[in-house]
Order: structure tokens, then C-alpha cells, then sequence
């Protein structure tokens, strides 16, 4: 028994030392958000917490000649009511009146992307709010169907966009 406890003392102060270590460690789910969030920016997108809730946006920044001063998010709902902006999807804190075309394509965007929780544009650029899960879907995958999504998103506001126009006096 005595020959025993030192190897016991050793492998408890081991533990001890390497449990605290391994607990820093990121999850596989962690390193895997961080990899979509790295492909995101070298594909030119900015990620974002949003300040009021716990969720993390995905940015198309606007070309530096747009000025977009409206700020305004859908947010898919748990339920379809017909005062809601289109089907399960309705404004948050603000109300935007589209004109039809832009909100047609604002609808379809929304019927074909059923995976986000959140569309909306402000001053950065146009967003979107999904919960980064891959469901089996390569990264390269996931960040192409983000990118795809964004730019559809600001071609249905492009119509609406006022452009800041070069000063003739430079």
C-alpha cells in the first residue's frame, strides 16, 4: 500500500494541474464558429455581436459611394399572422414601407432562406442573424450560401439605395 500512495499523490496533482488547462480548450463547436467567422472576413464580410441581443450578424459592408441612413431588421417569429410583415417574418422596434418590387424580392429572399432568423440592413451595410450551425454542410459551403444570401439581400435594396454623388468643386 505504501509503494502505491506516491503514484496516487502523483496522478491527483497531475490532474490538478492539466484539468484547469484542457478545461481552456475551445469546443469543437467553438473552433468551428471561429473558422466560419475567419472564411467570413477573408470573403469581405464583417461579423458582429449585436449589441442588444446575444446574436452574431453577418455584414455586406455598403460601397463607400451609399449613404444608408434607414435601419430596420426582420425577424422570423414562432408563428404566421397577417399583420406581420410576410408570413412569420415582422420588423423589430421599426416599420420600413418597400416599394413592390423591393419587397417582392425582400419575400423571396425570405421564402428561399428559411435557415436565417434575422434580414435587415442599417448604415454598415446589409445583415443577416442564422444560428451558424453547419448541419453537415462543409464551411466553404456554409459561407458561400451566407454570401449569396447577402448580396440578394442588398440587390432587393439596390433600387432603393441613394448614392452620395462625387463634389464637382474637388
Amino acid at each position: 500500500m505504501n509503494s502505491f500512495l506516491p503514484y496516487l499523490i502523483i496522478i491527483l496533482a497531475l490532474a490538478l494541474i492539466l484539468g484547469p488547462i484542457m478545461m481552456l480548450q475551445p469546443t469543437a463547436g467553438q473552433r468551428k464558429r471561429a473558422k466560419l467567422r475567419a472564411m467570413a472576413a477573408k470573403q469581405g464580410i464583417k461579423v458582429q455581436a449585436d449589441g442588444d441581443t446575444s446574436g452574431i450578424n453577418y455584414f455586406l459592408p455598403w460601397p463607400e459611394s451609399v449613404e444608408y441612413e434607414q435601419a430596420w431588421r426582420l425577424q422570423k417569429q414562432s408563428y404566421e399572422h397577417g399583420a406581420h410583415f410576410f408570413k412569420a417574418w415582422d420588423f423589430v422596434d421599426t416599420t420600413m414601407h418597400f416599394d413592390a418590387q423591393t419587397r417582392q424580392s425582400i419575400e423571396r429572399l425570405l421564402l428561399e432562406a428559411e435557415w436565417l432568423s434575422e434580414v435587415g440592413a442599417n448604415a454598415i451595410g446589409v445583415f443577416i442573424r442564422w444560428d451558424e450551425r453547419l448541419s453537415g454542410q462543409l464551411p466553404q459551403v456554409a459561407m458561400d450560401k451566407v454570401e449569396r444570401t447577402l448580396i440578394q439581400l442588398k440587390g432587393a435594396l439596390s433600387g432603393a439605395l441613394p448614392e452620395v454623388l462625387p463634389d464637382a468643386s474637388v
